[in-house]
This record gives structure tokens, C-alpha cells and sequence, in this order.
């Protein structure tokens, strides 16, 4: 017998043998002559995990942590019995938080646009409805918001895109007028450019019409699109133009319904020529196609381009 080792007696038979290394054991049989084996106590359970489960087997004691403070509390715990769920929690802690890359939660970038029109029945808002469902075409949620005072539209179907925003925009208290194709057709009397641009819930374009004042929309616009006719003087484009100088983004110019007119040559950003199929298109809150399709698209690129710039 080790050092390490006694052994207790019962009028001279072997009952119960502890190894301080080890705990409490059993002698087996036959190891010690007279000791009947239906005499040998019954060795105590294993210790129990502070929830109340069984152990399957020996508790090892968990490894001292390297952190000074969570050693500390480490070393208070008893060696013999297994941790509690309070001596966890105050092991943990001690430990240092793991640090934990944080969730980027910020919306996505979407354009803002005011499209103001240069003079009366100019196409301004057949222009903003184009430009708006070639940015929603683009747009991960497939739609588009329009605020204009004029928020007509026909009886299309709304996509499901359009749906989904009307009922973000309605639980916001921004219900739209209409839904059509791929745009929520918003009153601009009703909700101001800047309640509807903090949503960041769509692309938006601001249909400001001639003689409607642009202040408002000007004032949270990322981009600013210049609706002119060809009997527009390309002069009053180049003058409201820097009358924005310093207030408002650089605008562009657009020229709808173009036609042969040298006046204007080279004094338009983007032309657009006359198409009745397209107009209806835009009512009904659809994207262009054809020529005018192709530069709407781009232009739509350009629009999202700038705002990584």
C-alpha cells in the first residue's frame, strides 16, 4: 500500500480503500481474505453538475484560463465538486468579450432624384415615370417611389415589388395614391420630398412640374434632371442652371421628344426621342424599351454610379 493510500478495517476485514489521487474506491474481491464481498459498502455517487444531471464518469476540473482576472475567480472553485451555473456565469465574466464583427445594418444607397420641368406640358413627369422604373428595374425590391402633384395613373396591375412598398410606405404614414407597375405614385402636397426620401425604402424621384417650386426637393436631391421641349430655348436651361450652382447638384439636361432642331445640338445631356407606346408605358409605371429604353438605362447607371463617388 502507497503512501498515498489507507485503508479502513471492519474487525479486520477490508471495507473501503481512498487514494488521494483518486477518491474513494472499492478493494476488489479476493485482494484482501475474509472480506465478503456482500459486506462492501456501496461507493458514493459521482458529484452532480450544479443543473442536477448525473455525470457519466469523472469530473475534470476545466483548465485555469490565461486571463489574470479569470484566473482569479478560476481558482476560487472547488476542486472536487463541479461548477455551479453562478460559478459559469462568473467565470465568463471574467473573460474578455470576444469581439464581434458588427452587422452593417445601414440601407442600402438609393438615389434620390428631382426632375423639374423647364416649361408647361414639357414631358417632365412622363420623364420622371421612366426614370424612376428603370432605377426600380434595378433595385433589389423592384420598385420606385414618384412624388408628384399630379399622381394619376392608369389601371395597371402593381407588381409585387410596387405592393411591398405601398405597405412600407403605409406603415410609415406615407400611404400612397396608387401603386402602378413598378412605382408608388405618392401626392407631393400631402408629404414633404424629405419625410419620403428618410425612408430609404426605394429609389425616389421628385416630379417637380413647372411653376411648382423646387426648394424642397432641390434640398435632398442627389441628382437633378432638367426637362426641356424642343421649343424650350436652350438658354433657360443653361440659366436655371446656374441659378443651382452652389445650392443643388450639377444638373443634367434632358431633351424630350427631340427632334431636328440645330439648336440644341450639343446642349443636351440626354436625348429622348417622341414615342406614344413609351409614354403609356410610363403611366402605367413601366420601364421603356427601345431607343429610349437603352438611354434611360444607362443614364439609371449613372444616377446609382455617382452615389460611390
Amino acid at each position: 500500500m502507497t503512501p498515498s493510500s489507507a485503508t479502513s478495517t471492519t474487525r479486520g476485514r477490508v471495507s473501503m480503500v481512498v487514494d488521494r489521487g483518486e477518491g474513494w474506491s472499492i478493494a476488489p474481491p479476493g485482494s484482501h481474505p475474509g472480506a465478503p464481498t456482500d459486506s462492501l459498502p456501496t461507493a458514493p455517487p459521482p458529484p452532480t453538475p450544479g443543473d442536477g444531471t448525473p455525470a457519466e464518469g469523472p469530473v475534470s476540473p476545466p483548465p485555469p484560463p490565461a486571463d489574470a482576472a479569470a484566473a482569479e475567480t478560476f481558482a476560487s472553485l472547488d476542486p472536487v465538486e463541479s461548477p455551479t451555473d453562478a460559478d459559469i456565469e462568473a467565470l465568463d465574466a471574467a473573460l474578455d468579450p470576444v469581439a464581434e464583427s458588427a452587422l452593417d445594418l445601414a440601407p442600402p444607397l438609393r438615389p434620390v432624384v428631382a426632375v423639374v420641368g423647364l416649361a408647361p406640358r414639357c414631358g417632365a413627369s412622363t420623364v420622371a415615370r421612366w426614370v424612376a422604373a428603370a432605377l426600380a428595374a434595378r433595385d433589389p425590391e423592384g420598385a420606385a417611389i414618384v412624388s408628384t402633384v399630379a399622381p394619376r395613373g392608369t389601371g395597371a396591375l402593381r407588381t409585387a415589388g410596387a405592393a411591398r412598398l405601398a405597405r412600407g410606405l403605409a406603415a410609415r404614414s406615407l400611404e400612397p395614391v396608387r401603386a402602378a407597375g413598378r412605382l408608388c405614385l405618392v401626392d407631393s402636397e400631402v408629404h414633404s420630398p424629405l419625410s419620403i426620401a428618410a425612408t430609404y425604402l426605394a429609389p425616389l424621384v421628385l416630379d417637380v412640374g413647372h411653376g411648382v417650386p423646387a426648394e424642397a426637393a432641390l434640398s435632398v436631391a442627389d441628382h437633378v434632371l432638367l426637362v426641356a421641349a424642343p421649343e424650350v430655348e436652350p438658354a433657360l436651361a443653361e440659366v436655371v442652371a446656374q441659378s443651382m450652382a452652389g445650392s443643388a447638384p450639377e444638373p443634367t439636361v434632358v431633351l424630350d421628344r427631340a427632334l431636328e432642331d440645330a439648336r440644341w445640338d450639343a446642349r443636351a445631356d440626354v436625348v429622348l426621342p417622341e414615342s406614344r407606346l413609351a409614354a403609356r408605358r410610363a403611366a402605367a409605371g413601366r420601364e421603356a424599351r427601345g431607343e429610349i429604353g437603352l438611354a434611360l438605362t444607362e443614364l439609371a447607371a449613372l444616377l446609382e454610379a455617382s452615389l460611390w463617388h
